[in-house]
């Protein structure tokens, strides 16, 4: 069984969305050396397809060298369901998908087995697009510098004055009693 709960958010992102709880930040989490991973040489044409692809459209920011196992993984379970697919689609020779085959001299049929791994491979596959925002319910979690801005300084900055201002503009948010009976009478 799963972890319970969403996915907690990078150190990064919570030091630069700043905390109003005003509870002490956990400072623990790796510094990772921001950057595109190198892909490594044993990946098939359709895998190296699929990790131009996630490179390509990856946020700035978000990837890390130390990704590239995650990406592997990722880009050659994506190859592999498809080819997989295409197996199963091309089908017998009478051109009908085979995914049911006959056993025991055509007297059983039963569920190809390669639609169990591609099962398997669409589950895989998805865990690790989720760990690389690749799924939008993944993507609505994370919040990375907009327009491209890869310097998480300057974005920080930028989110601790936009947080600010609306402290300054919500009486409640001040903690100033004065400012709130007014707003309460």
């Amino acid at each position: 069984m799963g972890d319970r709960g969403p996915a907690p958010k990078p150190t990064e992102l919570r030091m630069a969305e700043g905390d109003l709880s005003h509870r002490p930040q956990k400072t623990s989490g790796q510094k990772v050396l921001r950057g595109i991973p190198d892909r490594p040489q044993s990946m098939t044409p359709l895998a190296r397809r699929e990790w131009a692809l996630v490179v390509k459209h990856v946020p700035a920011g978000l990837l890390g060298r130390a990704d590239r196992a995650v990406l592997y993984c990722y880009a050659m379970a994506i190859a592999e369901l498809q080819e997989l697919e295409e197996v199963v689609r091309r089908g017998t020779e009478d051109g009908k998908p085979s995914y049911i085959v006959e056993i025991n001299d055509g007297t059983q049929v039963a569920l190809n087995p390669l639609i169990k791994r591609i099962d398997t491979l669409r589950q895989q596959s998805l865990l690790f697009a989720r760990e690389l925002g690749l799924t939008p319910a993944a993507r609505s979690r994370i919040t990375t510098p907009v327009d491209g801005e890869a310097d998480l300084t300057n974005w920080r900055e930028k989110r601790l004055q936009e947080i600010e201002a609306k402290i300054r503009s919500n009486p409640r948010l001040r903690n100033d009693p004065d400012a709130q009976r007014g707003a309460a009478v």
